[in-house]
C-alpha cells in the first residue's frame, strides 16, 4: 500500500514538531512538508499535491480559511479531497 503524502501547516514551532514526528513514526503515512503561515502553506499544497493537510485555522500571512479557499479556486475543484466544510 502505498504511504498517505501528509502537508502540516501550523504556526507553533512545537506543536509543528510533535505532529510531524508523531506521523513520521506511524507506518503508511509520510510528511512531505510543513509551513508555519499561510502563504508557506499554500505554496507548499500547491506544489507537493499531499493526500491529506493539516491546517491550522489561525496563522500569520493568510488565516487557514484563506489557504483552503485559494486552493479551492486554484484547483478549480479538482484532485481536491473532502473536507469537514
Amino acid at each position: 500500500m502505498a504511504e498517505l503524502k501528509i502537508a502540516i501547516a501550523e504556526d507553533n514551532p512545537l506543536m509543528l514538531e510533535l505532529l510531524s514526528s508523531i506521523l513520521e513514526a506511524e507506518n503508511g503515512f509520510q510528511v512531505v512538508g510543513t509551513a508555519d503561515n499561510g502563504e508557506d502553506a499554500y505554496q507548499m499544497i500547491m506544489e507537493k499535491e499531499p493526500d491529506i493537510v493539516l491546517l491550522d485555522v489561525i496563522m500569520p500571512k493568510l488565516d487557514g480559511i484563506t489557504v483552503l479557499e485559494k486552493v479551492r479556486e486554484a484547483k478549480g475543484g479538482k484532485n481536491m479531497p473532502p473536507s469537514l466544510w
